[in-house]
Formats: C-alpha cells, sequence, structure tokens
C-alpha cells in the first residue's frame, strides 16, 4: 500500500547516504508517527492533510523542537491554501510561520527550505529568492523528490521556463515514480508547456492507477478541453465532484470548461455555485 511504498522508499534514501539522519533526534516510535504523517500528506486531499497535521503535531508534543515536524506542517498549509481557497492567505501566513520556526530550530533542515519557498513564491513574489530555497532544499537532499516537484510546478513554469520544468519534474517522478502527485503535476506542467495531447495521455494513465486520487480529474479535464474535448473534460470534472462535491475548484473549472463550450447558462450556474 501507500504506507509502505513511501516507508520503503523513505528507508532507501537514507541507506543511499541522501537523506539527512533525522530520525535520531526523536524516538523510533515517534519518528513511525512522522512517517506516517507524510505518508497521509502524499495522499493529497483534505481529509488526509487534516490526518497528516494530526501525525505532526502529535510529533512535536513529544518533540517540541522538532524541526522536520514544523516542516511538514507548513507543507500541509500549502496545500490547503490549494483546496480552501477562501482562506488563502491566512492559510498561507500560518505555513510561513511553521516554515519559519522550522529554520530557526535547524538551519539544515532541508524539507523546510522547499516549504518556506513556496510561501515566498505564494505571498511575497520573491522568485529568485524561493528558486534558491528550492535548489538548497534538493542540493542538502538529493532524493527529496518534493523539492525537484516544487521547484517544477511552483516556479519554473510560472516562470515560463519550461525545458527546465519539465526536467525538473521527471527527475522528481524517476527518484519516485509511485507517487501519484509526481505523476499528476507532469501532466500539470505539460498543460503550461502547451502539450495538451501528452497531458491528457499522463491524466488517463495517473487515474487508472489512482482512481481516487482526485486532483488526477482535474488536470485531466484542463487537458481535455484545451484540446477542445469539452465532453470528455465534462466526465472527468463530474467524477471529481462525485469524489467530493464541496471542493471549490472543481467548481470553478467546471465552469470554466461550460464557458470554453460556449455554454453560457450553465456556465453562470457554476460561477453562482462559487458565491453561495
Amino acid at each position: 500500500d501507500l504506507i509502505g511504498m513511501f516507508v520503503a522508499s523513505t528507508l532507501e534514501a537514507e541507506h543511499s547516504g541522501h537523506r539527512p539522519k533525522t530520525q535520531s533526534q526523536v524516538d523510533r516510535e515517534t519518528y513511525q508517527v512522522f512517517l506516517s504523517g507524510r505518508t497521509w500528506f502524499h495522499r493529497w486531499s483534505p481529509d488526509n492533510l487534516t490526518r497528516a497535521m494530526e501525525h505532526f503535531h502529535e510529533v512535536l508534543q513529544r518533540y517540541p523542537k522538532y524541526a522536520p515536524a514544523y516542516a511538514g506542517l507548513a507543507d500541509c498549509q500549502a496545500l490547503r491554501s490549494w483546496w480552501y481557497a477562501q482562506d488563502t492567505r491566512k492559510t498561507l501566513e500560518q505555513g510561513y510561520a511553521w516554515a519559519t520556526r522550522a529554520l530557526e530550530l535547524n538551519p539544515e533542515c532541508s524539507e523546510a527550505y522547499c516549504s518556506l519557498a513556496m510561501f515566498q513564491i505564494a505571498l511575497k513574489h520573491e522568485w529568485a529568492l524561493a528558486e534558491a530555497n528550492f535548489r538548497r532544499a534538493i542540493s542538502q537532499n538529493p532524493s527529496y523528490s518534493m523539492g525537484l516537484n516544487w521547484l517544477s510546478i511552483a516556479c519554473l513554469a510560472p516562470l515560463s521556463r519550461f525545458d527546465e520544468a519539465i526536467d525538473a519534474v521527471f527527475e522528481a517522478y524517476d527518484l519516485d515514480p509511485l507517487s501519484p502527485e509526481i505523476g499528476n503535476e507532469i501532466v500539470w506542467v505539460r498543460i503550461c508547456c502547451g502539450q495538451f495531447a501528452e497531458s491528457a495521455e499522463q491524466g488517463r494513465r495517473m487515474i487508472s492507477q489512482y482512481p481516487d486520487f482526485l486532483e488526477a480529474y482535474w488536470s485531466l479535464g484542463i487537458a481535455e478541453s484545451s484540446q477542445g474535448n469539452h465532453e470528455e473534460a465534462r466526465r472527468a470534472f463530474q467524477a471529481a465532484e462525485d469524489l467530493d462535491p464541496n471542493i471549490p475548484h472543481t467548481i470553478a473549472w467546471r465552469g470554466y470548461v461550460e464557458g470554453c463550450a460556449g455554454n453560457q447558462k450553465e456556465a453562470e450556474q457554476y460561477l453562482a455555485r462559487l458565491n453561495e
């Protein structure tokens, strides 16, 4: 299962000498709680992010100065700002505080530099500083696939550095081919690059492997709509809504698809749902 996959990849990275040896800072039982939190985090959904945060808080109750747990909380806030659009700034500011706290406790915590970079982009648009922090995280921990992943989708792609973005996300995928979120980010990066057919093919592949991974339906829907395949896009977003009907992005993008298809009335209905 995903827990086994994550723990196995973590141990492999540690034995290779690439992973910072943070386990020695806490007892074995607490470290397993931390790993479980990271596993829930990598299942990207609102409920799973809540579970991840509960695990990180449990770690901090036992070891209040364990920097990776603060970085984990910060990463959760980065994703929660994406899922819960109405609380974006408050969520991002809390995440920024946790990332900063992690680095205060341990200036060598590579995960925290990656976390901080996300908030430097989202809150301050400090692109150069954020890229430097992403790259510092990767330099300190070359096996840190999420650092490469977020460098690609959050920094390089928005700056239209598409060749670099493609290279970074595929390097991340090579490090962690079992990661649904990294596989899905390939779809988004290819959409940004205008590679719509390739992105849709990757999206269908991700859904076949992870049928409950909601974000895969978002990316497939946008990839299909970008090619004018609006009916296929509708089916993708309907599947996302069936998984969770209350996610603002699903509603917004379904309205976008209806607008692209020329269905003004339906688009306005989805817009009204967002304003409820």
